[in-house]
């Protein structure tokens, strides 16, 4: 049988072989079928040229948009770019360029004030677009304020930082605000850093540039030859503004920074037990739970601290205090806004209370006691 393989071909006929049939009418029928499968090429090659077509003629649309608002912005053309920014079909996120800008970041770029102004109040600005080093509109302004910090641009530089500011636009780049930080501390320019803090606690509502400044302060502590106390403790101010407005679901990325404030050097102990009071006694006031872990490192700062949370964790706390925590921890929004949408007005002294005013008033007491605090 293998003989017969070898020299007589197949051993069952033909006809038998699986396939062979279908083969042999596939030949038979090739004829015509050449002519079928011409015509049947042609209209896919129509097809897919139609395709290619109108997928060439939208890249060229595209471009055309792109490089006509690229000029517009580079010019600083706020006449043009107001009639551009009035069509309908117009999109303002279009990379403009090899390096991934878009019209907001170029105009942060050339600290075009007027045009940045005209792009963040269209509603169809995305004011936290990436370039090509995933740094945002806001990271680009930082470091241009920065680097302008000794020229005459510099005032229009902070002005395009608080426009970003009151526009919620957020950092995105560890390295940005490494580099903004680091040389800060680095060359000793506090005031920068001050002004910095200064336009965030007016301005801004970003849990992101909260958490990525002070880890950048923790981190680049040692380059920095003089005491950091001040400047934390005007960080301390930005962060309570979080804690005021910070609704339950955001409350947690706001108390989780504050492990910066522990781990960095104090050359006060003053200065750091009476910071990390008031920041426990706010975040308290605000709803937040503290855990084991965290009670821990607290009493590692001052036990007096870690006994008052402990006794909170565990203590029935006061109607109305119920009432603030429970309202805190269910809104979708920021406590202001949340309270602004309310169908009906609140009484000034309920608002204030919800924002934990009432705070205020217990910091202003001398020789101010953890244990004769209730909430």
């Amino acid at each position: 049988m293998g003989n017969q393989q070898i020299l007589g071909g197949p051993i069952l006929p033909t006809s038998c072989i699986p396939g062979h049939r279908q083969i042999m009418n596939a030949a038979s029928g090739s004829r015509n079928s050449q002519v079928l499968d011409l015509e049947n090429d042609t209209e896919e090659e129509s097809i897919t040229s139609d395709d290619e077509v109108e997928e060439e003629e939208s890249r060229q649309i595209q471009l055309s948009e792109a490089a006509k608002l690229e000029n517009v912005i580079i010019s600083d053309d706020t006449e043009q770019l107001k009639q551009l920014v009035s069509q309908d079909n117009i999109d303002l996120n279009l990379l403009l360029n090899e390096k991934g800008e878009t019209a907001l970041i170029l105009a942060v770029k050339l600290s075009h004030l007027e045009i940045v102004r005209i792009l963040l109040s269209h509603p169809n600005c995305n004011k936290n677009c990436l370039n090509v080093r995933n740094f945002s509109a806001l990271d680009v302004a930082l470091i241009t304020a920065f680097d302008n910090r000794l020229e005459p641009r510099q005032t229009i530089c902070w002005e395009i930082i608080e426009r970003l500011f009151q526009a919620d636009a957020c950092p995105a780049s560890r390295d940005a605000m490494m580099y903004v930080v680091r040389t800060a501390l680095k060359f000793c320019d506090e005031e920068f850093l001050y002004r910095l803090i200064l336009l965030a606690l007016e301005c801004s509502n970003s849990i992101i540039l909260h958490e990525l400044f002070l880890q950048k302060l923790h981190r680049y502590q040692p380059i920095y030859i003089g005491s950091l106390d001040p400047i934390l403790i005007r960080t301390v101010d930005f962060t309570i503004k979080l804690v005021r407005i910070s609704n339950g679901k955001n409350l947690g990325h706001v108390v989780n920074s504050m492990v910066y404030y522990l781990e960095s050097y104090w050359s006060s102990r003053d200065n750091k037990i009476s910071t990390f009071k008031k920041l426990i006694i706010y975040a308290t006031a605000a709803g937040w739970s503290w855990t084991k872990r965290q009670m821990i490192l607290i009493e590692r700062v001052c036990p007096q601290i870690g006994i008052w949370c402990r006794f909170q964790k565990h203590h029935s706390f006061s109607l109305t205090q119920l009432c603030r925590v429970s309202f805190r921890h269910h809104v979708q929004h920021i406590v202001p806004d949340a309270i602004q949408y309310l169908p009906h007005p609140l009484p000034g002294s309920l608002r204030d209370y919800l924002l934990l005013n009432d705070m205020d008033e217990l910091m202003k007491l001398k020789d101010l006691k953890m244990g004769d605090i209730s909430l």
